[in-house]
């Protein structure tokens, strides 16, 4: 809802690389307990051709629409293919 709630001003936001990175439409994916919350936080935990899944506290953030510094909106999986974002890549650096 946060997501929802801040676009499109000030919107949610990260970075990869340095560089920042929009999330226009996020979903989220609750897991019944810690223990099965895998990898880092900020970590993609999967990639897929439609979005890409980020480890959050508590289960994982499936990101549907992002746009980088160039300013165009892609999907996740757009995006990530196009930022060479791959399993295990870190966000928020």
């Amino acid at each position: 809802n946060l997501i929802r709630g801040t676009n499109p001003a000030p919107g949610a936001w990260t970075t990869l690389n340095g560089k920042k990175v929009q999330i226009l439409d996020a979903r989220k994916h609750l897991f019944r307990r810690f223990a099965d919350v895998t990898g880092k936080i900020g970590e993609v935990a999967e990639v897929s051709a439609t979005s890409f899944k980020v480890t959050a506290q508590g289960g994982v953030i499936e990101v549907l629409r992002a746009r980088g510094e160039d300013g165009k909106k892609l999907s996740g999986g757009e995006f990530a293919s196009a930022n060479g974002l791959a399993k295990g890549a870190l966000l928020g650096t």
